[in-house]
């Protein structure tokens, strides 16, 4: 870090000039012909490198189209192809794999001329909106969907993002309680998010009895409930009280699955009158 002059020690020094000698934990400031040494508490500090640009320009640039080079392709929920457009070094610094697909695709985008195009057929285009809207503002919007929350994790999971799936596994542990339990682990069998399956497993096991209570314990598939009352670490209070559970989780099984089980994914979980 250089200056024309600077104050130190009481003396005006010119040209000064400091540098951080990490091997001795120690600033040293050189001017003239005469040399300081600094100490600083490294273990408390923190060096944060110079930032060029705010969040909100990215933004900016994302909602006003400037220098897109990126179109990213998902389907809709009614099946159609829904186009993203965005930055690939943006991307590409966001995610290690997508960094190795613009790279790839873009080897191939300049024999043609073209944008550079990844398609991600399997997610909704929903989520990828989210997914970008992360990238760009540092900050997300979680679904009110059960369902979706889901699906942000696993794309997270899938293109490498740590910041992402960290938020999102926040926020369902932050929405656990015995109304949502049982839903919450039907969606995370499939989610990639392992942590929040074993949560959801364990809280499930602690509180049997409130969790197989609510009306929607019924949207658990079986080789799920298998493995909840299989487990050794189930707490109930009688065998009894687990064979109850399992009797009005077939009656409503048979009088719900499958078309209410996906309603209330879709919908998240409801108050619902004992």
């Amino acid at each position: 870090l250089r200056s024309h002059a600077t104050s130190l020690g009481g003396r005006t020094v010119p040209a000064l000039e400091m540098y951080l000698d990490t091997s001795h934990e120690a600033f040293y400031v050189e001017g003239d012909s005469s040399q300081w040494r600094l100490r600083i508490a490294c273990e408390d500090a923190e060096l944060q490198p110079c930032k060029a640009w705010e969040l909100e320009t990215l933004h900016h640039m994302l909602d006003e189209g400037e220098l897109l080079d990126l179109e990213i392709r998902s389907r809709s929920v009614t099946g159609g192809w829904v186009s993203l457009r965005a930055h690939c070094l943006i991307m590409a610094l966001a995610s290690p794999v997508l960094r190795r697909m613009i790279v790839w695709e873009r080897l191939r985008s300049i024999s043609t001329g073209g944008c550079v195009v990844i398609e991600l057929e399997e997610v909704e285009s929903d989520v990828v909106a989210k997914f970008v809207d992360f990238v760009y503002t540092g900050a997300v919007s979680m679904f009110p969907d059960i369902e979706q929350l889901f699906a942000l994790g696993k794309l997270a999971d899938r293109l490498d993002v740590g910041s992402l799936r960290r938020a999102v596994v926040a926020q369902a542990q932050e929405l656990l309680t015995a109304d949502t339990c049982a839903i919450f682990l039907q969606a995370s069998r499939f989610s990639g998010l392992p942590e929040l399956e074993e949560r959801f497993m364990r809280f499930a096991l602690q509180n049997f009895a409130d969790v197989s209570a609510h009306p929607s314990f019924h949207c658990l598939e079986q080789r799920v409930l298998e493995d909840l009352v299989a487990d050794d670490r189930l707490e109930v209070a009688s065998e009894e009280a687990v064979l109850e559970a399992l009797v009005r989780w077939r009656l409503r099984w048979r009088m719900g699955h499958p078309s209410s089980v996906h309603k209330e994914l879709r919908e998240g979980p409801r108050q619902h009158d004992n």
